[in-house]
């Protein structure tokens, strides 16, 4: 056994007699020597790195007389190098520091590699070195061996993440008296999620977001903004240069009125009807002002045509003033105060105000959280309604194993695969390898929706819904089905704005569109990606249905 400090030496007696054992050895300077009546003998106190001399020999028992030695060379184990340090770090390069290590050493071997390459490895006899050509946004290992001429130390290892490129485009898109929505680019490289940060003057805020978009909110009238987004890496820490835009100041109003404004429906009507709290007031106009408002409160407005027998009532648009800020998908804190963002929502259903997950389709960073959303909200059904690849684009990690994986201590092993023409079943044994506790998830894929475009029919998506929706009755009456796309807003919200309004034509003899786009909307923005035109006519459930399909063709 040869350590830093020690060689292990072993023998076998010699034929005849002997007295004892004489071993000596020597570094080629300094020279020391041992008797021993053993076979074996641990020399200590040697230097790291350094190649000794080792012979042993036979003493009679005269104790003078030497029958001829044995002699063997060894090196002792290089040390381990001291203070590895990464600084100087950019969005492709890295400066590598260490100190020597005890002992003597010839060379080092530095290698470093990201969680999907097998790495790279070159040797210096410096105690720095400048790896280039890295990716932004890669999180790398970076390990350094010291080596003898015929030995290597074990590495010390370090491990960085590089800076990610700054954002591109930023741009605001929409200011209102209390938000203001910014959009963005992907940078050049990779990135873990995006920190957006806000502030006027006196009092700062962020918030993480997985999306190149985001809406802010609780913003006050007439302020001063500035906004400043920067990526970070997948060591959830390094962050690149930030990009601020200017100084916007949100849309003034004034605290006790509401100016409303629809368009004149179908028909004709001679005057509306405005109700909110207890109050009912009739107008021949299609805009309304109410003052006297209590600053702070929350109000619903509802506006009814009424004909000209000023009698029959059409059927009212509603407007809620509210904006809910609770809807994300909080998972649990395993470390990192971060661990519990994944981008999601939960979306009212027709059934209940929690029925839905919207999620954007997992990527490669963030398919561990996928999983684990799925173990931790209970969800037992997953529709899935773009593919990964379309029109040469990834849209979407594919995020399940053909056999079994682990997903952090979530293992899911796939049980089936049924493909069909327009949709594929997949069926998911999912199990926490913590506890040990299991169960099954089935995956509804529709792979019968283009990209940029809808379905040859809208009965096809229909039939779709219906298959899905036989499974949410028998599996999921009490926990959320995930829906995804790729972003988690167009395809994904108009496939939940149809389930409702399945249910609304089936139970209710009504269609509510603008209501259920309205209300998804208030716990994620975009749900339903182009605005919806409302050429209703009575009878027109079919209509009402393609009316939000077409409004995905983005």
């Amino acid at each position: 056994e040869i350590t830093t400090s020690s060689v292990f030496l072993i023998w076998e007696e010699p034929f005849g007699n002997r007295y004892f054992f004489k071993l000596n050895w020597t570094d080629g300077k300094t020279s020391n020597h041992v008797i021993t009546n053993n076979t074996w003998y641990n020399i200590t106190g040697l230097t790291a790195g350094v190649n000794y001399t080792f012979n042993i020999a036979a003493v009679a028992a005269d104790k003078s007389t030497e029958g001829g030695s044995v002699v063997t060379s060894n090196y002792t184990n290089p040390d381990v190098i001291r203070n590895l340090i990464v600084s100087n770090i950019t969005t492709t390069s890295v400066f590598l520091t260490w100190e020597e290590p005890v002992g003597n050493r010839s060379f080092f071997k530095l290698k470093w590699a990201d969680d999907k390459t097998s790495g790279n490895s070159t040797e210096t006899t410096n105690t720095s070195y400048q790896i280039t050509g890295l990716t932004a946004g890669v999180n790398y290992t970076f390990c350094i061996t010291a080596v003898t001429t015929d030995k290597s130390t074990k590495g010390e290892t370090v491990c960085s993440s590089q800076i990610t490129n700054v954002i591109r485009n930023l741009r605001v898109s929409e200011i209102t008296t209390s938000s203001v929505f910014l959009i963005w680019e992907e940078p050049f490289g990779n990135r873990y999620f995006f920190k957006l940060n806000w502030t006027d003057g006196k009092t700062s805020n962020h918030v993480i977001t997985n999306n190149t978009w985001y809406n802010i909110t609780g913003l006050t009238a007439g302020v001063n903004y500035t906004f400043n987004i920067a990526a970070v890496a997948a060591d959830k820490s390094t962050e690149g240069g930030s990009v601020v835009t200017s100084n916007y100041t949100t849309n003034d109003i004034t605290t006790s009125s509401v100016l409303l404004n629809w368009t004149k429906p179908n028909g004709q009507s001679s005057r509306y009807h405005v109700e909110y709290e207890n109050n009912n007031v009739a107008t021949e106009n299609n805009s309304f002002e109410i003052n006297d408002l209590t600053p702070g409160a929350h109000y619903t407005f509802r506006v009814f045509a009424v004909a000209a027998d000023h009698v029959t009532k059409g059927r009212a648009s509603q407007i809620s003033l509210y904006t809910n800020d609770s809807s994300r998908v909080k998972l649990s804190v395993c470390g990192s105060p971060f661990d519990d963002y994944i981008n999601a929502n939960c979306i009212p259903g027709y059934n209940s105000r929690k029925e839905f997950i919207a999620a954007q389709g997992p990527l490669p960073v963030t398919v561990n959280e996928f999983w684990r959303m799925v173990w931790e909200k209970n969800v037992y059904t997953i529709v899935m309604l773009t593919k990964c690849n379309e029109m040469g684009r990834v849209k979407c990690e594919k995020y399940w194993p053909s056999g079994t994986n682990h997903f952090h201590n979530i293992s899911v092993t796939t049980t089936s695969e049924i493909e069909l023409e327009s949709w594929t079943i997949r069926d998911f044994r999912i199990k926490n390898v913590k506890t040990a506790e299991s169960r099954y998830v089935r995956q509804f894929h529709f792979t019968a929706w283009p990209d940029h475009g809808v379905p040859q029919t809208t009965e096809v998506l229909i039939d779709f819904r219906h298959l899905v929706r036989e499974h949410m009755e028998q599996y999921s009456r009490h926990s959320p089905t995930v829906v995804h796309c790729s972003a988690g807003v167009g395809k994904t919200g108009t496939f939940i704005a149809i389930d409702h309004l399945i249910f609304q034509i089936e139970k209710d003899s009504m269609v509510d569109i603008y209501g259920i786009v309205n209300d998804m909307r208030m716990h994620r923005p975009l749900m339903v990606q182009t605005e919806l035109v409302p050429p209703l006519k009575s009878g027109g459930y079919i209509e009402a249905l393609k009316m939000v399909v077409n409004a995905t063709s983005f």
